[in-house]
């Protein structure tokens, strides 16, 4: 059984490679790694080391915790957290000052 963090990594990674036109092979040139271990990684088989998973964000441009995201979450903002976290301190600033 594919365990759930594996799972959503598998499915990011598949999406994010068919977005940038990579197969297994030349992901994992660009990483260092066979295809058939990025074969193995894309189908949920394994899960790669935790400088593998660096090396694959930075190669499809991307922090390593979108790489886990859950598209089905709505609670996601789709965001960075900084980002989301400087726009909500915006509004605040923004709703206290016009409550003043």
């Amino acid at each position: 059984m594919v365990r759930p963090s594996r799972e959503s990594f598998a499915k990011n990674l598949e999406a994010l490679m068919i977005e940038r036109g990579l197969s297994d092979v030349g992901l994992g040139r660009l990483i260092g790694r066979t295809g058939a271990a990025v074969g193995r990684w894309r189908v949920g088989q394994t899960e790669p080391s935790f400088e593998d998973k660096d090396a694959v964000a930075k190669a499809l441009k991307v922090p390593v915790s979108r790489l886990y995201e859950d598209p089905t979450d709505d609670r996601s903002t789709g965001l960075p957290w900084e980002k989301a976290s400087r726009m909500i301190a915006a509004a605040l600033k923004k709703a206290q000052e016009t409550k003043d």
